[in-house]
């Protein structure tokens, strides 16, 4: 189940690390995906690995 979650996790860090690729002119989506990237981190500190 925990390797089921850290995929979701992943996934979600990935579309937000492309959010801020696509977004360099746009400072409001910038920051929200910096924000979700804040939020991955805990995500992926609350999760263990195996």
């Amino acid at each position: 189940m925990n390797e089921q979650i850290r995929e979701e996790i992943k996934k979600i860090e990935e579309s937000a690390l492309r959010l801020q690729t696509l977004a360099r002119d746009n400072p409001a989506i910038l920051r929200n995906a910096e924000i979700i990237l804040s939020f991955v981190y805990i995500l992926k500190f609350i999760t263990p690995i195996g």
